[in-house]
């Protein structure tokens, strides 16, 4: 490996080398993150499938808003509420 004139400086070939590992690194990066969403949006189909079951199966008004309370929490960032009957 040839060692570049000044101190501090890169050669074509490290300049190669940091390019094809920034490129690598990038395609890693960009694969977790799309596998991260692919599991989340499997989870938030879950989560949705379930409630959707519930609702369904009740006719209790206050069963169905629990369903959705909890559905809603797991899918989204909420404030702590309560609803009348809860």
């Amino acid at each position: 490996m040839r060692k570049s004139a000044q101190v501090g400086t890169f050669t074509d070939a490290d300049e190669r080398l940091l390019s094809t590992l920034a490129g690598q690194l990038a395609t890693a990066i960009d694969r977790l993150r799309a596998e991260s969403a692919m599991r989340r949006r499997a989870e938030q189909i879950s989560i949705l499938s379930r409630v959707s079951q519930e609702i369904v199966a009740s006719l209790i008004p206050d069963q169905v808003y629990s369903a959705i309370h909890r559905a809603a929490t797991q899918l989204m960032t909420t404030e702590p509420f309560d609803y009348p009957g809860g």
